[in-house]
């Protein structure tokens, strides 16, 4: 009796650990999912040209002071342009010097013009050059700074006008001018070596692009 109950709980427990392998040994079954996302952007374009000149790539760019504007009542008074040599300034002439900005960028531009001259080789007499940012109101070229905003693939022209009074006495003349003072310059043109050494006015321009917040 003792023995066929021996033998009945080996069997049970033989059947129990098997049945307990076959549940160890098998993955249950359930939802799985997988997924994987990329997405991808590329940098906007930073490119401003000031007189074909992209100012990101080049540290200089050009322009022409000497540009005479005969026909534009703004930009001179009592201009005698055509009786002077080309190139050359002198009382009565005037004329204008653009700056044309195009902004190439994919983002808008806060453009910036910064103005400012010098003088060299007139033994210390000032040439009395005045500048106009709209051709009305004339003073000293520091007074004068233009900002522009240029959307992206805008462009805009600035120009800024000069003139270099006829008369000592016209509103416009700045102080120092005097007819001795203009002779002078002429007289010391006149004496020079060469034209390198002649009365020079030397204007630097400054341009700053920046990216609108």
């Amino acid at each position: 009796m003792t023995k066929n109950r021996s033998m009945r709980i080996a069997v049970l427990v033989l059947a129990l650990a098997l049945i307990t392998c076959c549940f160890v040994g098998t993955t249950f079954a359930k939802y799985t999912s997988s997924a994987t996302g990329t997405s991808a952007a590329t940098v906007a374009k930073w490119s401003v040209t000031a007189n074909g000149t992209d100012v990101a790539k080049a540290d200089t760019f050009t322009f022409n002071i000497i540009d005479y504007v005969n026909d534009d009542a703004a930009a001179t008074t009592n201009a005698d342009d055509a009786n002077v040599v080309d190139e050359l300034l002198a009382p009565g002439t005037g004329g204008a010097f653009a700056f044309a900005l195009v902004n190439n960028s994919e983002v808008t531009a806060t453009v910036t013009l910064t103005l400012s001259d010098a003088d060299t080789n007139n033994n210390s007499i000032d040439i009395p050059v005045v500048y106009s940012a709209d051709g009305n109101t004339w003073g000293d070229i520091a007074s004068i700074s233009k900002s522009v905003e240029l959307a992206a693939g805008a462009n805009e022209t600035v120009n800024v006008y000069w003139k270099w009074c006829i008369d000592a006495d016209e509103d416009d003349a700045p102080a120092s001018q005097t007819d001795v003072n203009d002779t002078a310059l002429g007289v010391l043109a006149a004496d020079a070596a060469n034209e390198e050494d002649r009365p020079t006015v030397t204007v630097t321009a400054v341009i700053n692009a920046v990216q609108k917040d």
